[in-house]
């Protein structure tokens, strides 16, 4: 039996031995690459309020922490609206055979989305999904019992909704607070 000691020994060496790897790198590329899309989708979806001076976008370097990539810094995007803000946090490439996962999060609730093929080729057409949305009355859309694996007849991106400029009005509605007319 082995001791722990050299079990930690050498799931160390796996580890070092498994991040610099050209495949490992090219993932990491191909996230970095995706989440710059997405805020850029993001922007341009506001370009009329940003100009209106009714909101306004700021990114924030982060620093992700994941097995084979070790660390690695990020934007994440911060969507000012009056006093309220809302954040979209990369949450990395490692997760649950997805291509990788953003949250929005305001003040009341949070949406998760993931990156995920829209076609057979793992490397092109990638898409944003929204998996589930959580808002303050406790509402999960589209929430998934499982991840997905891939294989030839998966449809699992046929029960979720593609993020476009409707679907992302819809996510930002739902987790700012409503507004409350006064008068």
């Amino acid at each position: 039996m082995m001791t722990l000691q050299a079990f930690l020994k050498q799931k160390h060496a796996l580890s070092k031995a498994h991040r610099h790897q050209p495949y490992w790198e090219a993932k990491q590329r191909q996230w970095l690459s995706a989440v710059q899309e997405l805020y850029d989708d993001i922007q341009k979806w506001l370009q009329s309020s940003i100009k209106q001076g009714v909101v306004t976008v700021k990114t924030t370097p982060i620093t992700i922490t994941e097995p084979y990539l070790g660390s690695y810094d990020v934007e994440k995007l911060e969507i000012q609206v009056g006093e309220e803000t809302v954040s979209i946090d990369p949450q990395g490439v490692e997760l649950a055979n997805i291509l990788g996962e953003v949250v929005m999060r305001g003040p009341v609730g949070q949406a998760k989305l993931w990156l995920m093929p829209a076609g057979p080729a793992l490397e092109k057409n990638n898409r944003w999904y929204l998996v589930s949305l959580f808002t303050g009355v406790t509402e999960w859309i589209g929430s998934l019992p499982e991840a997905p694996q891939w294989n030839e007849g998966n449809d699992i991106k046929k029960k979720l909704p593609v993020l476009n400029r409707n679907q992302f009005a819809k996510i930002l509605m739902s987790i700012l607070r409503p507004n409350i007319d006064e008068s």
